[in-house]
């Protein structure tokens, strides 16, 4: 009868020891099946880009002046415009500050990798000639996701199209 109560226990041990699934960092399920949740692995998931985007992650990338040069999804006629929409990053207190080209805006900029994103912008309610340049811009920076820099040039991604990008020159 020893045996037996012996022989029990040893099966009930080995069956419970290959019955479990270690989870690690990189295994979060305990089923084998792999998970795309980001949150899961604290990692922010990557964007897919063709060209090469900068990784540090810093302020500093940024910091300084910009002069708006172009959007990839619509053309506008520089000409047509007194004065060009510039930003100012401040990287000590990670504030933005410019023009639309026509109004005043102000806010801050977070990075995280190559991930970057706006405060909600505060933007001066002036008579503007022709505000289309401004409204394209104010709502861009609503969606603004990611950023490279590359060759004195800014590139602003949208968070949900990375096709669609602003481009601004460093002054």
């Amino acid at each position: 009868m020893r045996n037996v109560y012996l022989l029990l226990l040893a099966s009930v041990l080995f069956s419970a020891c290959g019955g479990s699934k270690k989870i690690s960092p990189t295994n979060t399920s305990i089923n084998n099946k792999t998970s795309n949740n980001t949150a899961a692995t604290n990692k922010p998931a990557e964007p897919e880009k063709k060209e090469k985007v900068n990784p540090t992650g810093t302020a500093g990338a940024v910091a300084g002046k910009w002069r708006f040069e172009s959007a990839s999804e619509k053309d506008f006629d520089k000409t047509d415009f007194k004065v060009l929409p510039e930003l100012s990053f401040n990287e000590t207190d990670r504030k933005v500050t410019g023009s639309t080209g026509c109004n005043e805006l102000n806010g801050f900029f977070f990075i995280t990798g190559n991930q970057f994103n706006f405060s909600p912008i505060a933007v001066d309610k002036k008579k503007c000639i022709d505000a289309s340049l401004e409204d394209y811009l104010t709502n861009f920076f609503k969606v603004v996701g990611f950023y490279k820099t590359d060759k004195n040039r800014l590139y602003l991604f949208n968070k949900n199209d990375k096709d669609k990008y602003l481009v601004f020159s460093k002054m």
